[in-house]
């Protein structure tokens, strides 16, 4: 019998409906831009342990007043978002004032498609199942790209060897994600192309690399330098399947730190493991990398970590043209082997230029990529 109880309290604490708080909390993460449902996660059970049940029991993980799922999270983001985004797209203004600047400078290239706010959400964490798939015009979503005709000579001119692609966030007050298409030029890094996508999945960030492909018939780049965006690599191999692809080197030491030092990987090792790690990943011959590789697969390291072993081979080795040195263009290795030239383009954007915004819509930060950021470019 009581077993029977306590097999029927479980049942309704899976079952049982968010507590308002936590609703609430939830919301209010969302206005300031958590959409990952994991990070999410993290919050809310911070918040139940400090706020709601401060120095006392805590209920069980299982119950879903006060843990709810990940898929009850995504549920509660995606209805907070689609409740604000109207309001934070502004979408009626940023019409008005394209037309201006259309008016204004008639050689520069703009799309823009408006939200009908409709459809899936806009998780930051969902699985990106769309890497095959044809480009599609998905006539619900908020898209915009634009090009001055300064940027497209300077992208005919320096982007025919390699090209950087990175995304910046908490850009707007929702965080949509602001793309930027760098070039190096004979005096430094400069933003050839932006854009801004409702959602950060293969086929929005291949649509919007497609517009900027036909704005710029004859440019036909040898090669992509991203970060570990999966999202990324995949929308470049649809829109630019001859083109090669490689992985920025500072996100993939910021990605192989990260996985390391984190407690359920079971690295016991931590500074021995990135060593050999970055040793394959700096070789400079492919008989260089065969010898760094098995150095690493026949240390007690790789043999006594299955995580390790499965991180690598499920995640990198597969993919290994795309950050070892050896399988790099020469001339490319020797002028650069990372995008934090994009990354500094995108910090002084945000602290120089957009810190000072009283409210972040797609709106403001529009004007002030159009008549400042890219006005001082220009210049400089």
């Amino acid at each position: 019998m009581f077993t029977n109880i306590r097999i029927l309290g479980k049942a309704a604490d899976l079952k049982a409906p968010i507590d308002e708080r936590v609703c609430k909390k939830i919301r209010a993460l969302v206005d300031e831009g958590i959409f990952n449902a994991r990070e999410m996660q993290r919050h809310i059970k911070l918040f139940v342990r400090t706020e709601l049940f401060p120095g006392r029991e805590l209920p069980q993980i299982i119950n879903r007043r006060f843990f709810p799922s990940k898929e009850d999270i995504r549920k509660l983001i995606y209805h907070q978002r689609r409740k604000t985004i109207h309001s934070f797209i502004d979408q009626e203004n940023l019409v008005e004032k394209m037309n201006h600047w259309k008016d204004d400078h008639p050689d520069d290239s703009w799309t823009l498609r408006l939200s009908s706010f409709v459809k899936r959400p806009l998780n930051e964490d969902e699985e990106d199942d769309e890497a095959d798939a044809v480009i599609k015009l998905q006539d619900d979503s908020f898209l915009v790209v634009f090009q001055t005709a300064w940027q497209r000579r300077l992208l005919d001119r320096y982007g025919k060897e390699v090209v950087f692609l990175d995304a910046t966030y908490r850009t707007t007050k929702y965080a949509l994600p602001l793309f930027f298409l760098c070039v190096q030029t004979n005096s430094g890094y400069c933003v050839v192309g932006s854009f801004i996508t409702e959602r950060e999945d293969t086929a929005s960030v291949a649509e919007a690399l497609q517009v900027i492909r036909d704005n710029n018939p004859t440019w036909h780049p040898g090669s992509f330098m991203v970060d570990a965006s999966e999202v990324e690599a995949n929308a470049i191999n649809i829109s630019f399947p001859d083109s090669k692809l490689f992985i920025c080197d500072f996100h993939r030491k910021q990605a192989w730190l990260r996985w390391v030092n984190t407690l359920k990987n079971d690295v016991n090792k931590q500074d021995e493991t990135l060593k050999l790690m970055n040793a394959v990943a700096e070789s400079c011959t492919p008989d260089e990398y065969k010898q760094n590789l098995n150095r690493l697969k026949e240390s007690e390291i790789w043999k006594t970590q299955p995580k390790l072993r499965q991180y690598m081979q499920t995640q990198w080795l597969n993919k290994h043209e795309t950050w070892v040195w050896a399988f790099r263009n020469c001339a490319m290795t020797l002028v650069v082997n990372t995008n934090n030239g994009v990354e500094s383009q995108n910090k002084v954007f945000k602290h120089a230029y957009l810190s000072s915004l009283p409210v972040k819509t797609v709106t403001s930060l529009m004007t002030v990529l159009v008549e400042d950021f890219f006005v001082d470019a220009e210049r400089r």
